[in-house]
């Protein structure tokens, strides 16, 4: 419970160990070849949202969890001066 609803991001501490990472090989696997509807990535993905709808972001489930990832490190970097693809 803790691991997912705390108020940091310290679910990164679990990231490395071979459980979670299978996981969430298991999870993307699962979800190959389908994709997000859009009323989910609006309700759950929000600032994702418009990228989808605008036709410039695929809604499939490796790419959005893959850009969300992305959209907090872009917060991380900008902090740093740097920039993330």
């Amino acid at each position: 419970m803790l691991r997912h609803f705390s108020y940091s991001d310290r679910i990164r501490y679990y990231w490395a160990t071979s459980a979670s990472q299978d996981a969430v090989r298991r999870l993307l696997d699962r979800l190959t070849g389908t994709s997000v509807p859009e009323p989910l990535i609006s309700q759950f993905l929000p600032m994702l949202y418009s990228r989808v709808a605008g036709g410039g972001l695929d809604p499939t489930p490796r790419t959005l969890v893959l850009e969300a990832v992305r959209d907090v490190l872009r917060v991380y970097a900008a902090a740093c001066g740097t920039t993330v693809l």
